[in-house]
Formats: C-alpha cells, structure tokens, sequence
C-alpha cells in the first residue's frame, strides 16, 4: 500500500466515514467541521467494489 496524500485536521477523526451517492466521502473531526473528500475515480468495476457491495450499501452483487 502507497500513501497517497495525508491532510492534518486540528483534532482527531470522530467519526466513521460516509459513502454518498456519488462517491464523495464524509466525515467529522473533533475540530467541530464535517470533511468532504471527491475521488478522481468511481468505485471499481467489479461485483463487490466495497463492504456492503455498492454506493447504496444494498448487500446485492450482481445488480439487482
């Protein structure tokens, strides 16, 4: 694994991440701001791209 990019936020992450619809991810600090993070690439194309299989978190592989 290669570290990508790091960001310093001015408290600990207080929060689990959120997936949105679009990719975008979410989550808070104890700094009192809430993070938005936008990927330059979509989730992969494979049956299960991710826990929970899809940006919906459905659990369904396969499309349905």
């Amino acid at each position: 694994m290669v570290l990508m990019w790091h960001y310093q936020t001015d408290n600990a992450i207080q929060s689990s991440p959120a997936i949105g619809f679009d990719g975008t991810v979410y989550f808070g600090s104890g700094d009192g701001y809430l993070y938005t993070l936008y990927g330059s690439v979509t989730l992969a194309n494979t049956p299960w791209p991710k826990f929970r299989c899809d940006l919906k978190n459905t659990g369904r592989a396969g499309g349905n």
